[in-house]
């Protein structure tokens, strides 16, 4: 499987500001609402783009994209064309799952999106909020609130068919009464690849696979790479001027000197490698009274000597094997991140960090810098 090089915008680890198109803000969701929406909300089907003719006008649609709780209904507009007596089609529908996948921050688990429609109506759609919580197609179907039998599943990963913290959604999806699925990426990873799709065959649903399958696998690019390679995705910081940080990371990895003067983290967790044992004791000294999560590489000699500078900062000590002064194992370093649970990397470090990342080949995308403007410019 390829991934993208550059990041695309509305992807969710595209970059929130800087030159050229601006990535969508990230829509507001309610926790209380099951993921995206209902059909009692959005009784109009998206349908096939075309000229804006007599026979192809141009319709608003306001998609709910937040809650409905106590008469508030957070929503967005949406332009679609579509041609008058014409059914949207599998590429349609999948678009808009793919929309819906951008929502949440499901990791380590992939972004997934799932719309549920009859007769070329949309019933209700759903997305994977967070790791541990219903999955996209579960979040549909329950969003229905009512029969599904005979129904159509549009998804924009393969379905899962094992248990974890939740169940397999092919029983789910087979409980509902679906009687056709159809699939945007199938599943990358090696040991599961396929289940998903042969356990609903078996059971007589209809299934079509990769509609729109490079958007769809665009959507979970950082999540396949941990599965295939037991890699985070990792984005490089490029250029000069201010720092651009991408919508969507797990973890920040900064130079030393930046460490020591940064106030507060700017990533669900900070990663520094060797910064010293007097540096490590200031940022622990600071940082007892703080609840940012911090990850120290150093050399395996230097392992106790370093666990005792942390004192009761939260601050994660690894030791690889590597001496003062030498290369840092970046592979080793990385798979290390991977179990501790990232996905999407931000790395703003140092020149021969970068550079030993770049010449190893575990870049996978890059954020250019946005210039700093002078005054009266």
């Amino acid at each position: 499987m390829r991934f993208p090089r550059r990041c695309r915008a509305g992807s969710p680890w595209a970059p929130s500001s800087g030159p050229g198109p601006a990535a969508p803000a990230p829509p507001r969701e309610d926790a209380r609402w099951r993921g995206s929406f209902s059909a009692a909300q959005n009784p109009v089907s998206p349908g096939k783009r075309g000229e804006n003719t007599a026979e192809n006008k141009e319709i608003r649609l306001r998609i709910p994209i937040g809650s409905e709780h106590k008469g508030r209904s957070d929503t967005r507009s949406e332009t679609v064309h579509r041609g008058r007596g014409m059914q949207p089609s599998d590429e349609d529908w999948m678009l808009r799952a793919i929309e819906l996948g951008r929502r949440g921050r499901p990791a380590p688990n992939p972004h997934v999106g799932a719309v549920l429609t009859r007769g070329g109506r949309l019933i209700a759609g759903g997305h994977h909020e967070k790791a541990g919580t219903a999955h996209a197609e579960v979040n549909a179907i329950a969003n229905a609130q009512g029969d599904t039998r005979g129904t159509t599943l549009y998804v924009t990963l393969e379905p899962c068919n094992h248990h974890g913290r939740t169940g397999p959604c092919t029983e789910a999806i087979l409980q509902a009464g679906i009687t056709r699925v159809v699939v945007g990426a199938v599943d990358p990873n090696p040991h599961v690849r396929g289940g998903g799709i042969e356990r609903l065959r078996a059971a007589g649903v209809e299934v079509r696979t990769l509609v729109l399958s490079a958007s769809a696998e665009a959507l979970v690019a950082p999540w396949a790479k941990v599965q295939t390679t037991g890699l985070p995705y990792v984005l490089l910081s490029t250029g000069t001027g201010s720092r651009i940080l991408p919508m969507e990371m797990d973890a920040l990895w900064m130079g030393a000197r930046e460490w020591d003067a940064a106030p507060t983290a700017s990533a669900p967790l900070t990663v520094v490698a060797a910064p010293g044992v007097e540096l490590l004791r200031r940022v622990a000294r600071r940082s007892t009274s703080t609840t940012d999560r911090c990850l120290v590489f150093c050399p395996e000699a230097r392992h106790a000597e370093y666990l005792l500078a942390t004192g009761s900062a939260a601050i994660t000590v690894v030791p690889l094997p590597y001496a003062d002064g030498t290369p840092l194992p970046l592979s080793q370093a990385l798979r290390e991140l991977s179990r501790q649970g990232v996905v999407t990397l931000f790395v703003d470090a140092e020149e021969p960090l970068e550079q030993g990342l770049r010449d190893a080949g575990l870049v996978d995308g890059e954020l250019e810098r946005q210039p700093d403007r002078k005054v009266g410019t």
